[in-house]
């Protein structure tokens, strides 16, 4: 075991008071441990011995330096450490030990309750150790449920809240012990076993303990008069109200406004709406959220958001729920309200400040972390030039040696030089770097660090020649000029970003605010079942609440779907896996599509959804079926349906108040307005007028008795959990999932097989061009006649469809130019006759390798993966 003070191996046969591995050891505490303490608190201190004799004992060796048993935890540890040439494996074994091992220490108990500062138990004893911060203050926890003197209920509380926080270390020692890489050496299986003995199965056994100890309560009613009407349900100790005034519910508030005329348009579509469509369910309850929303708007790093997410939702489930159900049901009560205050305050303390900054890293560029990019690279440009000008002056003297010049200085500051160059690419996202700034960049300072191992490899030599130094004073100054020019640039990123900072201070201010913002909400989420009745000997049912849970924007009126399901069955979102092979069926079996098509498609939707899948959330309001139809795609998804059957379209759209404008229909007068909250509008989401075809969607808002348009008819549908049951029941329909696929097909998959790829760009040699000629060759190669398996169309379709179709088409290009540079392929005949299974590794090596989960799921679920070798396809 390392010396916790020096972290410096220590061979047990050293005479060290840290030292441990036999049973004659005597195991010390770290000396800045009080050994008064000891002799103060005698027997009851849970130390070694008594008064000035007894020995505080170090918390994290092992349980040799207790009762003499050889610890098996930091037995396995060292010889897995012993056993692996991997340095991660070492490093994460290593800052894992001292964690288990406590963990092991506390969970075997001490003979007192009240252990003192410094004494073996006590949580403050961990604070001199590497620990992260996670990790004492799970281990505090640990400590206060196993030895503290609160109710049975807290202390449970707290084990819960400990496990789930050191669950990532025991993840993690599952991870090496199962690994092919690390299974079969010595020391891992062992670990295994140690920390399932020592840990694991001792945390079943507190909580068993704990929960025994419990007061067995006398089970409540399970309904109950409210103050209100409906009736209220204890569980979990949260009012739930059963609504039968459906005026009540989002997007169903009585109309406001004149009725509209008799035989009208408007008048038809509401009679339609109320015949056939029924509120069966409606419930609504209290409901303590993470308010996410407020803080973080728009997209952001999803791992960041996790994080925050994590942070706030731990602490509301193990502390705030229980107290914000008794105080919901007894709002009167001082006490009951008081505990519930003052545990909002101090997560506000606890955790307050690492979500503020959490959510301010996703508004604002970090300004700092620029101003400190162009600083450096200022300061490396300084250091070069004053290096160069003392080598010149060196060289200038009469007598002068080379043998005698110290290039020291000049070795690290060309060191530093490349070091800065390379984490511009890293770097440049994080300040808001533009792409064609990025690139620029790179450019110069990939120039700058050839300049500088130019000079480096000078530098090499044993002996440096007048010539050598004239070299050496030229490479140099090149790379100060382009890494000039680099510093330049971020000099403008930052102007930028110092502008984009300035202009997000308002919302800044509120987030640091916590009187603004605080990090939970008491909302109401409201639940709702919808009957659709319109299609005779069919109904539909769906489920929907409310989802103020977003990271996009506050949604206390958007429903989000549950479930739905008809006569033919349900159709809850199945897993991805299952998801895709229930796409690829359908387009085999029922429409008798090509493998190719079928499997690539097959794959998108494992991703993205079945054909019923809608989205409510999404930042154009509302994304339906396999592939997310969003935005102008689902405005055009819809337009298809129309003109491929237009009596279909009007019998289940139209006659409810959806509306598409062709330019041939008469359409109703449309009401401009902006008053209604668009969730997603205070972000940098896509702007209406860079989505023209968005105008094409008509809606009817039946609350407010007008039709709008655009992303104000979108925010209606989106807020309507009838007109979401009306979409999704479309998608059991024959017409529908035709039109879907159709669009996939025609929209992003064949343009991928259709696009071009010229000679000049995939250098290959035109045979009707002179040698030598500076004439660029027009000829083109089609991707469908040289890049044919599943795994590369696969990859370009998938990016269209995140991106868009140009995108897509992108990706395919770069596919093929990338490999045929790899290659070195330099004739259409060598081209045409390229392995796609080298071309189909080739893309699975350079793309992007999250992606591969989806196919590889429905692989899974069919037993046949995307083929590396072909494509059965049209075109």
């Amino acid at each position: 075991m390392p010396d916790p003070k020096t972290k410096a191996p220590v061979s047990e046969t050293e005479s060290n008071p840290y030292a441990y591995g036999d049973e004659t050891t005597v195991c010390l505490a770290p000396p800045e441990f009080d050994p008064q303490v000891c002799e103060d608190n005698g027997e009851n201190s849970g130390l070694e011995g008594e008064g000035e004799s007894c020995q505080m004992v170090d918390p994290f060796a092992p349980a040799a330096c207790m009762d003499g048993d050889p610890d098996p935890i930091a037995a396995a540890i060292g010889t897995a450490v012993a056993n692996t040439k991997n340095g991660w494996a070492r490093k994460t074994l290593s800052g894992l030990e001292s964690t288990l091992v406590a963990t092991r220490n506390i969970l075997k108990g001490a003979e007192t309750q009240n252990p003192p500062p410094g004494s073996l138990y006590h949580p403050d004893t961990y604070a001199g150790w590497d620990l992260k911060k996670g990790d004492l203050k799970n281990l505090d926890l640990l400590f206060q449920a196993i030895h503290g003197e609160d109710t049975a209920k807290k202390r449970l509380g707290y084990l819960k809240t400990a496990k789930g926080g050191l669950k990532g270390i025991l993840d993690q020692v599952k991870r090496f012990s199962k690994s092919k890489d690390y299974s079969k050496l010595p020391g891992y299986l062992d670990l295994q076993k140690a920390v399932d003995e020592g840990i694991s199965d001792k945390f079943t056994a507190v909580q068993t303990a704990i929960e025994a100890t419990m007061p067995v309560a006398e089970r409540p009613s399970t309904k109950a008069k409210s103050s209100g009407s409906g009736n209220v349900s204890s569980s979990k100790g949260f009012n739930k109200e059963k609504i039968t005034d459906h005026t009540k519910l989002p997007g169903l508030a009585a109309p406001t406004g004149p009725a509209p005329a008799e035989g009208s348009l408007e008048a038809q579509v509401e009679a339609n709406m109320a015949s056939d469509f029924q509120i069966v369910d409606a419930s609504v309850e209290d409901f303590l959220y993470v308010n996410l929303p407020e803080l973080i708007a728009g997209k952001g790093k999803m791992k960041t958001a996790k994080k925050a997410w994590a942070l706030i939702r731990n602490y509301r489930n193990s502390v705030l729920n229980p107290l914000y159900g008794e105080y919901v049901k007894d709002p009167e009560n001082v006490g009951k309200k008081e505990a519930y205050e003052a545990a909002l305050a101090n997560m506000e303390k606890e955790i307050g400040p690492q979500v503020r900054a959490i959510a301010r890293a996703w508004w604002a560029t970090d300004v700092e972390g620029i101003t400190n990019l162009t600083a450096e690279s200022t300061n490396i440009g300084k250091d070069l030039g004053q290096n160069l000008e003392s080598i010149a002056t060196a060289t200038a003297q009469p007598e002068f040696d080379p043998a005698t010049l110290d290039t020291t200085g000049l070795k690290e500051s060309l060191g530093s030089l490349k070091k800065r160059i390379q984490g511009v690419r890293s770097s440049s996202e994080d300040v808001g770097m533009s792409e064609a700034d990025e690139k620029y960049c790179l450019n110069k300072g990939y120039t700058a660090m050839v300049e500088t191992g130019s000079a480096l490899k000078v530098l090499g030599k044993k002996k440096l020649t007048s010539g050598d130094l004239t070299k050496l004073s030229g490479h140099i100054q090149k790379a100060i000029d382009h890494q000039k020019l680099v510093s330049e640039k971020l000099e403008i990123a930052k102007a930028a970003a110092v502008a984009k900072n300035d202009s997000l201070k308002d919302i800044i201010d509120r987030i640091n605010d916590p009187e603004k913002t605080p990090l939970v909400k008491e909302v109401k989420r409201h639940k709702v079942s919808v009957k659709f009745t319109g299609k005779e000997g069919n109904e539909t049912t769906a489920s929907y609440n409310t989802k103020p849970e977003s990271t996009i924007g506050i949604y206390e009126d958007v429903w989000s779907p549950m479930s739905i399901s008809d006569q033919k069955g349900s159709f809850n979102r199945p897993t991805g896996g299952e998801r895709g092979a229930q796409v690829y069926r359908d387009l085999k079996g029922n429409h008798g599509f090509p493998e190719g098509e079928a499997k690539v498609l097959g794959s998108v939707a494992v991703g993205e959804g079945d054909f019923h899948s809608i989205n409510t959330v999404d930042i154009m309001r509302i994304s339906l079926g396999f592939i997310q139809f969003a935005g102008a795609s689902f405005v055009g998804l819809l337009g298809d349906l129309k003109k491929a059957d237009p009596a279909y379209y009007q019998k289940q759209f139209a006659n409810y108040g959806i509306l598409i404008n062709d330019g041939k229909s008469k359409m109703p007068k449309i009401t401009t307005r902006d008053t209604r909250f668009k969730p997603g509008q205070q972000v940098d989401h896509p702007a209406e007028e860079h989505n023209k075809n968005l105008g094409k969607i008509v809606v009817y808002d039946h609350q407010n008795r007008v039709w709008v348009s655009g992303l104000e008819a979108m925010a209606v549908l989106q807020s309507d959990p009838r007109y979401l049951t009306l979409i999704q029941s479309s998608a059991g329909d024959v017409e529908m999932k035709l039109a879907q696929v159709n669009r996939a097909r025609f929209g992003y998959l064949h343009p991928v097989r259709k696009t071009t790829v010229s000679y000049a760009d995939l250098g290959l040699v035109d045979p009707d061009l002179p040698e030598g000629s500076k004439k660029k060759s027009d000829k083109k190669v089609k991707i469908s006649d040289v890049m044919n398996n599943e795994v590369a169309i696969y990859a370009a379709t998938a990016w269209g469809i995140a991106a868009g179709p140009a995108k897509g088409q992108s990706l395919a290009r770069k596919f093929l130019i990338g490999f045929v540079k790899e290659k070195g392929i330099k004739t259409i005949e060598e081209l045409k006759g390229i392995s796609q299974t080298e071309l189909a590794e080739y893309v699975r090596r350079t793309h992007d390798s999250s992606t591969w989960s989806r196919p590889d799921k429905l692989g899974e679920a069919l037993g046949s993966p995307l083929s590396k070798s072909e494509y059965i396809g049209n075109p």
